[in-house]
Protein backbone atom coordinates (compact mmCIF):
# COMPACT_ATOMS: atom_id res chain seq x y z
CA UNK A 1 0.00 0.00 0.00
CA UNK A 2 2.63 2.48 0.70
CA UNK A 3 4.69 1.62 -2.47
CA UNK A 4 1.43 2.69 -4.46
CA UNK A 5 0.86 5.50 -2.19
CA UNK A 6 -2.88 5.44 -2.48
CA UNK A 7 -3.52 8.44 -0.18
CA UNK A 8 -1.80 10.82 -2.76
CA UNK A 9 -4.12 13.03 -4.49
CA UNK A 10 -4.65 13.98 -7.59
CA UNK A 11 -6.01 17.26 -9.07
CA UNK A 12 -9.65 16.18 -10.70
CA UNK A 13 -8.55 18.41 -13.87
CA UNK A 14 -6.05 16.28 -14.24
CA UNK A 15 -7.42 12.92 -13.19
CA UNK A 16 -10.01 13.37 -15.70
CA UNK A 17 -7.27 14.06 -18.48
CA UNK A 18 -5.58 11.02 -17.42
CA UNK A 19 -8.72 9.16 -17.86
CA UNK A 20 -8.80 10.47 -21.27
CA UNK A 21 -5.33 9.00 -22.19
CA UNK A 22 -6.03 7.12 -25.74
CA UNK A 23 -4.22 3.32 -24.13
CA UNK A 24 -6.54 2.59 -21.49
CA UNK A 25 -4.22 -0.58 -20.29
CA UNK A 26 -1.83 2.71 -19.17
CA UNK A 27 -4.41 4.26 -16.96
CA UNK A 28 -3.96 2.54 -13.75
CA UNK A 29 -0.36 3.30 -13.74
CA UNK A 30 -0.18 6.76 -15.14
CA UNK A 31 -2.53 7.37 -12.04
CA UNK A 32 0.14 5.22 -10.03
CA UNK A 33 2.86 7.41 -11.02
CA UNK A 34 0.48 10.79 -10.65
CA UNK A 35 0.50 10.09 -7.15
CA UNK A 36 3.85 9.83 -6.53
CA UNK A 37 5.06 11.88 -3.54
CA UNK A 38 8.08 14.41 -6.05
CA UNK A 39 5.08 15.47 -8.06
CA UNK A 40 3.91 17.66 -4.85
CA UNK A 41 6.06 20.50 -5.57
CA UNK A 42 4.39 22.52 -8.06
CA UNK A 43 7.18 22.95 -10.03
CA UNK A 44 7.52 19.29 -10.60
CA UNK A 45 3.82 18.82 -10.95
CA UNK A 46 3.97 21.46 -14.07
CA UNK A 47 6.78 18.87 -15.81
CA UNK A 48 4.59 16.22 -15.42
CA UNK A 49 1.28 17.86 -16.90
CA UNK A 50 2.84 19.14 -19.82
CA UNK A 51 5.14 16.32 -20.59
CA UNK A 52 1.58 14.48 -20.71
CA UNK A 53 -0.31 17.07 -22.26
CA UNK A 54 2.00 17.68 -24.97
CA UNK A 55 3.13 14.03 -25.37
CA UNK A 56 -0.49 13.26 -25.93
CA UNK A 57 -1.52 16.33 -28.23
CA UNK A 58 1.57 15.33 -30.86
CA UNK A 59 0.63 11.66 -30.31
CA UNK A 60 3.97 10.79 -28.86
CA UNK A 61 3.21 9.09 -25.80
CA UNK A 62 4.35 6.03 -24.79
CA UNK A 63 4.39 4.72 -20.98
CA UNK A 64 8.00 3.86 -21.08
CA UNK A 65 9.23 7.56 -21.38
CA UNK A 66 6.81 8.47 -18.75
CA UNK A 67 8.29 6.19 -16.55
CA UNK A 68 11.68 7.63 -17.16
CA UNK A 69 10.15 11.06 -16.51
CA UNK A 70 9.94 9.77 -13.04
CA UNK A 71 12.76 7.73 -12.30
CA UNK A 72 14.96 11.21 -13.58
CA UNK A 73 12.35 13.65 -11.46
CA UNK A 74 13.06 11.11 -8.20
CA UNK A 75 16.76 10.90 -8.93
CA UNK A 76 17.90 14.88 -10.37
CA UNK A 77 14.94 16.46 -8.69
CA UNK A 78 14.38 19.32 -10.31
CA UNK A 79 12.47 22.25 -9.55
CA UNK A 80 10.92 23.12 -12.77
CA UNK A 81 10.65 22.79 -16.50
CA UNK A 82 12.93 25.91 -16.58
CA UNK A 83 15.63 23.68 -14.28
CA UNK A 84 15.09 20.22 -16.30
CA UNK A 85 15.50 22.08 -19.30
CA UNK A 86 18.58 23.80 -18.55
CA UNK A 87 20.43 20.47 -16.95
CA UNK A 88 19.10 18.69 -20.20
CA UNK A 89 22.27 19.72 -22.11
CA UNK A 90 24.79 18.98 -19.83
CA UNK A 91 23.43 15.60 -18.88
CA UNK A 92 23.17 14.65 -22.99
CA UNK A 93 27.23 15.63 -23.30
CA UNK A 94 27.86 13.50 -20.46
CA UNK A 95 26.16 10.54 -21.79
CA UNK A 96 27.66 11.09 -25.04
CA UNK A 97 30.91 11.20 -23.60
CA UNK A 98 30.29 7.96 -21.78
CA UNK A 99 28.60 6.23 -24.79
CA UNK A 100 31.75 7.31 -27.03
CA UNK A 101 34.79 6.08 -24.08
CA UNK A 102 32.20 2.61 -23.79
CA UNK A 103 32.26 2.15 -27.34
CA UNK A 104 35.90 2.60 -28.48
CA UNK A 105 38.71 -0.19 -27.97
CA UNK A 106 40.05 -0.68 -24.30
CA UNK A 107 43.43 -0.45 -23.83
CA UNK A 108 45.91 -3.23 -22.77
CA UNK A 109 48.29 -2.58 -19.96
CA UNK A 110 50.51 -5.08 -21.38
CA UNK A 111 51.91 -5.97 -24.77
CA UNK A 112 52.17 -9.85 -24.33
CA UNK A 113 48.24 -9.50 -22.73
CA UNK A 114 46.97 -7.63 -26.08
CA UNK A 115 48.81 -10.50 -28.09
CA UNK A 116 47.26 -13.03 -26.48
CA UNK A 117 43.52 -11.22 -27.50
CA UNK A 118 44.47 -11.25 -31.58
CA UNK A 119 47.03 -8.43 -31.40
CA UNK A 120 45.47 -5.57 -33.73
CA UNK A 121 42.35 -7.66 -33.41
CA UNK A 122 41.03 -7.17 -30.36
CA UNK A 123 38.82 -10.01 -29.52
CA UNK A 124 37.67 -8.93 -26.12
CA UNK A 125 33.65 -8.63 -26.09
CA UNK A 126 32.19 -5.04 -25.48
CA UNK A 127 30.11 -4.04 -22.93
CA UNK A 128 27.16 -3.64 -25.13
CA UNK A 129 24.33 -3.51 -22.76
CA UNK A 130 25.79 -0.62 -20.93
CA UNK A 131 26.33 1.40 -24.04
CA UNK A 132 22.70 0.26 -25.39
CA UNK A 133 21.09 1.66 -21.77
CA UNK A 134 23.28 5.10 -21.92
CA UNK A 135 22.35 5.02 -25.21
CA UNK A 136 18.55 4.70 -24.81
CA UNK A 137 18.79 7.82 -21.93
CA UNK A 138 20.61 9.98 -24.44
CA UNK A 139 17.37 9.39 -26.73
CA UNK A 140 14.97 9.75 -24.18
CA UNK A 141 16.62 13.15 -23.08
CA UNK A 142 16.11 14.31 -26.93
CA UNK A 143 12.78 13.45 -26.90
CA UNK A 144 11.95 15.01 -23.15
CA UNK A 145 13.48 18.25 -24.22
CA UNK A 146 11.84 18.22 -27.58
CA UNK A 147 8.29 17.79 -25.64
CA UNK A 148 8.83 19.76 -22.91
CA UNK A 149 10.52 23.18 -25.25
CA UNK A 150 7.71 25.39 -25.35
Amino acid sequence: MHRLRLEGSISESFFNFLNGIPTIADRPMLKAIARRAVWENEGTQHILVRYLTTAVDRATYNLADTIELLNLVEGRKPAGIGDLLARIPGWQEALRQQVDVASGSKPFFNEDIRMLHGGGRDQRGQDDVRVSTKQRELEFLGRLQRILMP
